[in-house]
C-alpha cells in the first residue's frame, strides 16, 4: 500500500494508457473478490493507485483515482446516434 506523502498532489492528467491501467487494476480486484456490492474497498483503490503512480511516475491521490473511476464507469457510448451520453441520456 502506498504511504501518505507530504508532497503536493499534482493536477491529474489522464492518458489513455493510464485509464487502461486503472480499468485493468480494478478488474483484477473484482477477480480477487475485493469489490463489495456498493463499490470497491479502499485497499483495492490504494493498490490500483500505487500501480498508476509507480508505472507512470505520478503523485495522484485517492480522490483523483475515485473521480476518474466515477467518470469512466458513468460514461457510455450511444452508438446508434454517434453521441456520447451518461446514464443512457444523450448530451
Amino acid at each position: 500500500m502506498p504511504k501518505p506523502s507530504s508532497a503536493p498532489t499534482e493536477r491529474a492528467t489522464w492518458l489513455p494508457e493510464m485509464e487502461r491501467t486503472v480499468i485493468d487494476g480494478l478488474l483484477r480486484e473484482v477477480r480477487l473478490g475485493k469489490r463489495a456490492e456498493n463499490g470497491f474497498k479502499k485497499d483495492s483503490y490504494l493498490r490500483v493507485l500505487s500501480d498508476v503512480n509507480e508505472k507512470y511516475d505520478r503523485r495522484m491521490d485517492l480522490q483523483q483515482l475515485k473521480n476518474k473511476y466515477a467518470l469512466v464507469s458513468n460514461l457510455n457510448w450511444v452508438f446508434d446516434r454517434n453521441e456520447l451520453g451518461t446514464n443512457n441520456q444523450p448530451v
